[in-house]
């Protein structure tokens, strides 16, 4: 006898009333009472089948009701159920057929022991029921065959209150479901949850699919996506865009292989335009939450997004910088006027202030993008800057950006004379920290293409003197003027010379 083998053979079993009942096994073991211990591991084996039976039966499994029932039936009659219990574990698929031809063995053994004088019940004859008692049955909990898993899923898709409302309680749900299910049908479940998916999605209905979207990620935690048997490569060719339903996160990203993300990139790309939106959403999701995408991907994804307006796409630049060079290149630099509406057209529709979209750099770009314009003489730039908007007028970076785009050409100082009243009307709705700050980059900026144009000056003296009153500290107005002072200090000189 080896009494710590069988202590061994304990610590795997599942159920606790199971692991009690083992003790009497146990106990026949220990007094060499191996008779005994045999019919008890039968009759332990037998009821622990029995009871998964019932437990199938209490889950509304149809195959669980069914065989309980004619078991039930028999047990009515006095009759006796054991090789039942066996076959509607088969049935139920509880057992598998090499463990029903096991137990039948088990069962012609079970018959002979059971008459004493027929033959001797040995201790390798004890312990090797116990061995199957153990492996067939009692160290595994009760699972849910294919048929079972098939028709819970089919329950939930035409019962979808059945799902709880709360996520954390979603995830609970399909947890416990997944405990109940072996790791041999998770490719089964994986093609029938992926079918449901598509065909919620076909229907709109957003609850089913986003109920198998999440039970399909929380799967990917249990297998090996890349792996034939589940026929990625099939769904990436055929469903390509459920697949970026699945696919659009951190999480599951990185469960793919080089491959299968490269997949999905390059139907990205060749998608037309009428099919790019849901899945221009879909790689935003997946990049904007710091998923590690190849550059080349990230190249894809960009060059998608000039497929759409500036208007339409500019939230989903997850690089600002890449917006800004398509916003130069589009609206900007060819300096034309109905371009340079669709800027102000762009900078109107953003509803929120401009430091919850852009950094410090990216807002003094947009500024100087909007200087630049005013410098341009667009008038809707002009109304625009002059509205003073509460989204950027205390944004320091984006102020000094729109002062140094009508401030500074090449980066010398520069006046124009058209739009000093619009930079004026910035000023005076400056913060004096910011108004100093401001002055200080312009006082800095080198003089080499200062103006000799006696008109404009004198325009702008005119203007900046009837307007005192927008500048109300006189040390910032001091320094303007010495700007402009030093801007026209070749027209001043010819003034003086009576030109």
């Amino acid at each position: 006898m080896d009494i710590n083998w069988v202590e061994i053979q304990k610590s795997q079993i599942c159920n606790n009333d199971d692991a009690i009942l083992y003790n009497e096994i146990v106990a026949c073991y220990k007094n060499k009472l191996y008779r005994s211990g045999y019919l008890l591991a039968w009759i332990l084996l037998i009821e622990s089948l029995k009871r998964k039976i019932i437990e199938l039966a209490s889950l509304d499994d149809s195959r669980g009701k069914t065989e309980w029932q004619l078991i039930e039936q028999m047990e009515q009659n006095h009759q006796s159920t054991d090789c039942q219990i066996t076959l509607s574990a088969k049935e139920c698929e509880i057992i598998s057929d090499t463990e029903f031809t096991t137990i039948n063995s088990l069962w012609q053994q079970r018959c002979i022991f059971a008459h004493p004088y027929m033959q001797e019940v040995k201790v390798s004859d004890l312990e090797y029921i116990i061995s199957k008692l153990v492996d067939i049955t009692l160290s595994k909990p009760l699972s849910l065959s294919k048929k079972m898993i098939e028709e819970r899923l089919d329950e939930i898709v035409n019962s979808p209150h059945v799902i709880p409302v709360n996520p954390d309680e979603q995830n609970n749900f399909i947890k416990q479901q997944l405990v109940l299910i072996k790791e041999k049908h998770y490719p089964v479940l994986y093609k029938n949850l992926f079918f449901y998916l598509s065909k919620a999605r076909e229907a709109n209905n957003n609850t089913i699919a986003a109920f198998m979207r999440r039970y399909i990620l929380i799967l990917l935690n249990n297998i090996d996506i890349n792996l034939p048997i589940f026929t990625i490569e099939k769904q990436l060719s055929k469903f390509p865009n459920i697949c970026w339903l699945i696919f659009n996160i951190p999480d599951s990203w990185r469960k793919l292989n080089d491959k299968y993300q490269g997949d999905l990139f390059r139907y990205l790309q060749s998608a037309p335009k009428s099919l790019s939106s849901n899945l221009i959403v879909n790689a935003y999701s997946l990049i904007s939450k710091g998923a590690i995408v190849k550059n080349d991907y990230l190249k894809i994804y960009y060059d998608k997004l000039k497929c759409f307006s500036i208007l339409h796409s500019y939230t989903l630049y997850i690089d600002k910088s890449i917006l800004l060079d398509r916003i130069w290149d589009e609206y900007i630099k060819d300096w034309q006027f109905t371009s340079q509406m669709k800027y102000i057209e762009f900078l109107e529709n953003l509803n929120v202030p401009v430091s919850e979209i852009f950094n410090n750099e990216e807002s003094k770009r947009l500024g100087v993008f909007l200087g630049n314009c005013c410098r341009n003489n667009t008038f809707s730039a002009l109304t625009f800057a002059n509205k003073c908007s509460n989204i950027w007028i205390d944004n320091l970076y984006f102020c000094s950006g729109v002062i140094e785009g009508v401030m500074s050409k090449d980066g010398n100082i520069y006046i124009p004379q058209n739009c000093f009243s619009c930079v004026l009307h910035i000023f005076s709705n400056l913060s004096k920290e910011n108004l100093d700050i401001i002055i200080g980059v312009l006082e800095a900026l080198p003089n080499d293409m200062a103006s000799q144009d006696l008109f404009g000056y004198e325009q702008i003296v005119k203007y900046f003197n009837d307007n005192k009153h927008l500048i109300s500290d006189q040390s910032a107005h001091n320094r303007l003027n010495d700007l402009i002072t030093k801007f026209y200090e070749p027209a001043i000189k010819l003034k003086a010379q009576g030109f």
